[in-house]
């Protein structure tokens, strides 16, 4: 009992010493020149800390040992930390003071404080609300928020008037409805405006275009992707280093791009193309999507390929040939569109080796671009070739009965046609709607 007595007067005589030579701070974030315990009493120094850093500290009871320390130029959160893990202890900030207990018996409380919880949420009957949803289809939504619900939680989608039905403990109904509203939210919607002409090849150049020899190697996976404002500045810098503010264009295989902005009249030039038959225009689809769903435009026909069963039976089956232009949009956190493209051309010939044999000659290329809202994506490069006969003779006597054709003769000319694409995205606002 006297060696008791006598080591907790040694230990005070060392804190008095300290607290004599060391300024007592008032603030936690002050720093010690000097700090040095011999054989001192944890609970003693945990109390000259509460002293020094002028706070409330609670030790528990089950807090024992002596320390020995010698340190220079620390912090009081450093030497808090030092005690913490050496001892192996957890600090615990209450309202007004710092409670410290050794870390397994503070997770052993945890424990029992999440059991408790959990019977006394048994008791609780949990309630059922309808939740509406507006914007989006409750079959989209639904398994987003079932991770969000609690242990006894449930989520039902009633198809029939796109809700969720949800199953809760009241405590956390207002969490899941605020999660809910935030996924409900409206979809920007874009209209997609397509124009496909077939343009002489040798007239390419009149559109303005200042077609490219750059490849474009990068393609974004668009699908279900949020807006991101770091993201989208970081992809719109990627795919501003293809292109220029007015007209730039860039070789794609068989495929060529380009951008049209500014003041360019690029209606002009297509009218001036086709009231002087360079060009004509073969199609004029426009298709209305929602931000990151994908739209495909398509044009072409059924070609039915005939083949014989084995009983002797003919048998037609149909493939689609044509032009198909498929775009996924996504709006930007800056109002501008980001379009993956993927354009394919496919046509129907006699196959070489002659026969029933049959081919199906398909070109497609795919890019991402980059482009502000009304701007025009102009996609060319796909060359077709066509071959007219043309019947001349000599006059008069080229429609002479028996000997007319002595004076008559053909001639074949072969000319090349470019499919070039325009498309034109535009965001659709409410009014617009």
């Amino acid at each position: 009992m006297k060696k008791i007595i006598i080591k907790r007067l040694i230990d005070l005589v060392i804190i008095i010493l300290i607290l004599s030579t060391i300024p007592i701070y008032s603030q936690k974030d002050r720093t010690f020149d000097k700090l040095a315990f011999q054989g001192a009493n944890i609970r003693a120094v945990f109390q000259f800390l509460a002293e020094t850093g002028n706070i409330n500290i609670v030790v528990d009871p089950s807090v024992s040992g002596n320390i020995t320390l010698e340190l220079k130029s620390i912090g009081w959160q450093k030497v808090m930390d030092i005690l913490l893990e050496t001892f192996d202890l957890t600090a615990v900030q209450n309202e007004n003071y710092l409670r410290i207990l050794k870390t397994a018996d503070y997770q052993t409380e945890l424990l029992s404080k999440k059991e408790f919880e959990e019977k006394q949420q048994q008791l609780i009957d949990p309630e059922t609300r309808i939740v509406k949803i507006d914007n989006a289809t409750a079959a989209d939504i639904a398994p987003s928020v079932r991770p969000v619900l609690s242990d006894r939680g449930q989520v039902t989608i009633d198809a029939r008037s796109n809700s969720l039905i949800i199953k809760e403990l009241p405590e956390f109904f207002p969490d899941v409805i605020q999660f809910i509203r935030s996924l409900d939210k409206e979809t920007g919607q874009l209209r997609i405006s397509g124009k496909y002409m077939l343009i002489d090849s040798d007239f390419m150049d009149a559109l303005g275009v200042r077609w490219k020899t750059q490849l474009v190697e990068e393609e974004m996976d668009l699908v279900n992707v949020e807006k991101n404002p770091e993201t989208d500045i970081a992809t719109e810098q990627r795919l501003e280093a293809y292109s220029e503010t007015d007209m730039v264009a860039t070789q794609l295989g068989q495929f060529r791009w380009g951008i049209i902005s500014g003041d360019f009249n690029i209606e002009a030039q297509i009218s001036a193309m086709t009231s002087t038959g360079k060009g004509r225009i073969i199609d004029h689809p426009e298709i209305v999507t929602l931000d990151n769903m994908q739209a495909e435009i398509y044009s072409g026909e059924q070609v039915p390929i005939f083949t014989m069963t084995e009983a002797g039976n003919a048998t037609a089956s149909f493939y689609s040939t044509g032009t198909k232009l498929t775009v996924t949009p996504h709006i930007t956190s800056e109002d501008r569109i980001l379009m993956k493209l993927d354009c394919e051309r496919s046509a129907f010939s006699p196959s070489a080796a002659g026969g029933v044999s049959f081919t199906i000659i398909t070109k497609n290329a795919s890019t991402s671009v980059l482009v502000s809202d009304g701007e025009t994506v102009v996609i060319g490069g796909l060359t077709t070739q066509d071959t007219k006969t043309s019947h001349s003779g000599v006059p008069f006597f080229k429609d002479l009965p028996l000997i007319g054709k002595l004076f008559q003769y053909n001639q074949e000319r072969t000319t090349s046609s470019d499919l070039v694409f325009f498309i034109t995205p535009e965001i659709l606002s409410k009014e617009s709607e």
